[in-house]
Formats: C-alpha cells, sequence, structure tokens
C-alpha cells in the first residue's frame, strides 16, 4: 500500500468518524459530508469504483442517511449529493444504499414537497435516479413508497425549475429498465406526463431522456398516438449514432445499451420497421455488432440481437440485414459464445428468421403437441399441457439443452399440432412470430387457445387469427369443460401410439393316452 493510499484511508475513516460522533454540530458534518463527497471522485473509473466500495464498507452510508432524514436543509442538500457520487454507477453501493433503507427518507422528503428546496428535491431525485439505475431489484421498493406519483407532479407543475425537472425525469427513465417500473409508470400516465417534455427538446429538461423513456414504455406499439409529432424513432437513431461516436446528444452523453434498449423497443412495431429501415437502423446495428469487447456489454449484446431478430421480419429490413456480412458473422460468433447467458439463442433466432441457419427437410413423421407461448404464461401452459398428456397425447417441453435451433425444427417441424396461447405479450415475442410463420410455411394444422382476460392490440398477428375459432382457456376452473372440445380438435393427431403387447406362448396341452391302444398292448 502506497503513501497515497494510507494518506486517503485515513481521511476517509476520520470523515466518517466526525459524521458519528459530531452531535449538535451541523458544520462539521457538512464540512465532513462535503470532503467524502470529493474523495470518492476519480478521473479513472476503476479507481473510483473502489473509493466508493471503501467509503460504504467503513460505515459512511448510515451516519449520511441520518443527516438526510434529521438534518437542516445545508445538511440535507450534502448529505444527498455525497450518497449522490457513492451510488454513481456502481451496483454494490447502491444496492447498500438501498439496503440502509434511503428510499424510505427520500419519499419523506417528497412527500413534503412545500418544505423542501429546490435544491434538496433535485439532489434527492438524482440519489433515487442512481439507485434505480444501479440496483433494479429496488425499483418495486420505490414503488411501493409512492415516490412516483411525485415525480409525476413536479413534471407537471409550471412552478418547478428546469434543474428539478430534469432530475424527475431521469428517475422515469431508469424506472423503464424493469418490467415492474414500466407497468406503474403506464398505470400513471407517465408519456401523457413525458410528451411535452420531449416536444420542447430543451437538454436542460433532459428531453431526450424522456424520448428514450417514451420509447422503452409504448415504443413497441403499433399506433401510439401519444407521440405522434414526437419523432422517437428518429431521434433514438440520431442518439445511438452519437453515442458510437461518443459524442453528446440532447445535452447529455448516452450509454449505448440504454439507446439500443429503446431502439430494440421501437422495433417491435410494425410501423416504426419501416422508419427505422428507412433511417439508416441496419447500419448502426451492425456497428453495434462489430465494437471492441470493452464497449461491448452484455445488455447491449443482447437488445442489439433483439432489434436484429424483428426486424428481419420486415422485407426490405430482411435485404438489408442479409447484406450486412460483417453482421451476419459477428451474430454466428455470438450464437456460439458460451460466456453469455441469452444473447447467444437470440443470435440464433435472430439467424433463423434471416435463414442463415437452414430449414430442415419435412418430416414424414409428426409426433406431438406443440404449445407457442411467452413467459409470462409457462404455468397456464404447463397446466394445459397435464391435461392433454393425461388424455394420451405426446406434448413437446422444449429444448432440454434450451437451443433454439432445435425449438424450431423439432418442436414446431415434427409437431402433429401447433396450439398458439393468444396472451397480451404474444405479439412482442420474436420467438413466437418465428414459430407461427414456420408453422404456416410447412402447413401445421393451427389452434388458437387464449390462455389470458387481457385486452388486445391490432398487429401482424391480426391475419393469422382473423376469422379462426378461439378456444377459451383464460380461466383454469372452466378447464374441465373447454378441454373436451381442444382434445376433439386434435383427433388423432398427436395422440401417443399405442403398443400391442407382446405375443405369449401358449403351453401345449400335455398329450392324452388312448385307452384303446393301452387295452392292445
Amino acid at each position: 500500500m502506497t503513501s497515497k493510499d494510507v494518506k486517503y484511508r485515513a481521511d476517509v475513516e476520520a470523515n466518517i468518524e466526525v459524521l458519528k460522533n459530531s452531535k449538535g454540530n451541523e458544520e462539521n458534518k457538512q464540512a465532513a459530508a462535503q470532503a467524502l463527497w470529493m474523495l470518492c471522485e476519480d478521473k479513472d473509473r476503476d479507481v473510483e469504483m473502489y473509493k466508493q466500495k471503501y467509503c460504504m464498507e467503513r460505515g459512511a452510508g448510515k451516519p449520511l442517511i441520518n443527516m438526510l432524514k434529521d438534518g437542516n436543509e445545508e445538511s440535507k442538500w450534502r448529505a444527498a449529493r455525497t450518497m449522490v457520487q457513492l451510488a454513481y454507477g456502481n451496483e454494490a453501493t447502491a444496492t447498500k444504499l438501498a439496503d440502509l433503507h434511503c428510499i424510505k427518507h427520500i419519499a419523506a422528503i417528497l412527500k413534503d414537497i412545500d418544505n423542501a428546496t429546490d435544491r434538496v428535491k433535485e439532489a434527492v431525485l438524482q440519489l433515487c435516479t442512481n439507485v434505480a439505475s444501479n440496483c433494479w431489484s429496488c425499483h418495486g421498493t420505490i414503488i411501493r413508497n409512492g415516490i412516483l406519483k411525485h415525480v409525476m407532479v413536479l413534471i407537471r407543475s409550471i412552478s418547478i425549475p428546469d434543474d428539478v425537472k430534469r432530475a424527475a425525469v431521469n428517475l422515469c427513465y431508469s424506472l423503464t429498465f424493469s418490467t415492474d417500473g414500466r407497468s406503474e409508470l403506464l398505470d400513471l400516465d407517465a408519456v401523457v406526463v413525458l410528451v411535452p417534455v420531449i416536444k420542447v427538446s430543451k437538454p436542460t429538461l433532459n428531453s431526450m431522456g424522456a424520448t428514450l423513456a417514451a420509447a422503452n414504455l409504448i415504443g413497441h406499439r403499433e399506433r401510439a398516438q401519444m407521440l405522434s409529432g414526437c419523432d422517437v424513432p428518429q431521434k433514438v437513431m440520431m442518439a445511438l449514432d452519437h453515442a458510437l461516436n461518443r459524442k453528446p446528444f440532447g445535452g447529455q452523453y448516452n450509454s449505448l445499451w440504454k439507446v439500443a434498449m429503446g431502439l430494440s423497443q421501437l422495433s417491435k412495431s410494425e410501423t416504426n420497421k419501416d422508419i427505422l429501415v428507412e433511417n439508416g437502423a441496419v447500419p448502426l446495428l451492425a456497428r453495434l455488432l462489430q465494437l471492441p469487447a470493452d464497449r461491448r456489454s452484455t445488455l447491449l449484446v443482447e437488445h442489439t440481437c433483439t432489434a436484429v431478430w424483428h426486424l428481419a421480419f420486415n422485407g426490405p429490413g430482411k435485404a438489408q440485414l442479409c447484406g450486412e456480412t460483417l453482421l451476419i458473422d459477428a451474430l454466428k460468433d455470438i450464437a456460439v459464445d458460451e460466456g453469455m447467458s441469452e444473447a447467444p439463442q437470440i443470435a440464433r433466432g435472430a439467424l433463423w428468421q434471416l435463414g442463415v441457419i437452414p430449414r430442415p427437410p419435412f418430416f414424414d413423421t409428426f409426433v406431438h403437441i406443440y404449445f407457442c407461448h411467452v413467459p409470462e404464461c409457462k404455468e397456464r401452459v404447463e397446466e394445459l399441457a397435464k391435461h392433454v398428456e393425461s388424455n394420451g397425447y405426446v406434448v413437446w417441453n422444449g429444448s432440454s439443452s434450451g437451443n433454439m435451433d432445435e425449438e424450431f425444427t423439432q418442436g414446431v417441424c415434427r409437431c402433429a399440432v401447433l396450439c398458439v396461447c393468444l396472451t397480451e405479450n404474444l405479439y412482442l415475442s420474436a420467438k413466437a412470430r418465428s414459430e407461427l410463420l414456420y408453422a404456416f410455411e410447412c402447413n401445421k394444422p393451427i389452434l388458437l387457445l387464449q390462455v389470458d382476460n387481457e385486452g388486445r392490440e391490432e398487429c401482424w398477428l391480426e391475419p393469422y387469427v382473423r376469422n379462426k375459432k378461439v378456444l377459451d382457456f383464460a380461466d383454469s376452473y372452466q378447464d374441465k369443460l373447454s378441454i373436451p372440445g381442444l382434445l376433439q380438435a386434435f383427433g388423432r393427431q398427436g395422440r401417443k401410439e399405442k403398443v400391442a403387447p407382446p405375443k405369449q406362448s401358449v403351453p401345449l396341452p400335455e398329450p392324452v393316452a388312448d385307452p384303446k391302444a393301452e387295452e392292445g398292448a
């Protein structure tokens, strides 16, 4: 350990000691908090993360949260700003602050909104944003503490300064990274609140952050009337281009994976597919997949491969993608990369839809029932599969290795009947769409099963379900009434073949002695 390291550690511990023991002396605490803030900063990101971690390990979190809870205005602000630095870009420290219940105290300040100064509001919103950006598991805590309804009020208000509104927009954006966050924001009509921010195009309000948040929330919808005139697809692609070139856009530097996430959501809409392809999305995706390893995070690769897979359903998009040989080569490399979790299977799905992975020859024998569904309805589908199997049918339960190729070549190609489980999110699934299109290509019998009570949006699925009978399996308590109709629709297709019992040799009867012959003898 160098003398510089020794001095740094001593300074950290001395200031934390002041925070813990200076009862009633707010000025000393404020100075100590300010010193910790400065001590946690460094131009070298690895060094900065080490400093953040060390401060938290030495116990800086709890006294800072106490300052935020009980201190005067200056103390609240300095404590919040120091914790903003501690949580910046660091999952471990952000999680630790969440575990120390900082979110509860942030909520208390925002609820008492009239008595909090603007700079305190801004600081606690920034703190909440850094925690939410780096610790997605705490999104539920933020929601349960009712923070978002106060955030909506701040963004709507005409008397709140731009700096505070910008911090509120940033928090909304960070919560769009999780399913729980998106669901809550949609319930609060957050897009309606964000649209005016998008349209004014002010960097001081982070209009770009509002644009990316809207893309994550409703970019997948076919007719998102709320975003009319916002040019969301075009702005997202411009942000991605600037991020690739390490240039700011909309007044800020944007993380590649965050912009790619917005692009992947937009690529799920048929309308947006056309806009994205026409405005050069395919070359941008090719550049993303050719980035060096130090700039290509797992999340970036997953979102990029997802966008490629969805754009492969668009005619011009597929043609452009197939023409990008370096993109195809990158997808092939990702498909066999065992160091990634989901990306290889997404890449395989994209390669399948692009026709790079060849279709197998058609089989003469069709051996099972296949349920095409999304993960959200897995439990319900498993219930139905058990009913079907108990009645003598074979059900394909997916590839044991999780291999995407096998899902298509064995699951779909060898199925006797494809059951499409209609849910709210089925039309967003590239895998489900590839399966359905391949089933039509193979001329498979297709049954439509409604397995939830949610509404439907007009989408690519419409031509396939129009004028077709839909079997209702939304409520499991009616299965006894509904299953017979499903089995009748299957007929003999997919039934287990009954094997004839082995022939047993019957012993020959013992010969009976002839009594006449015995008498003659």
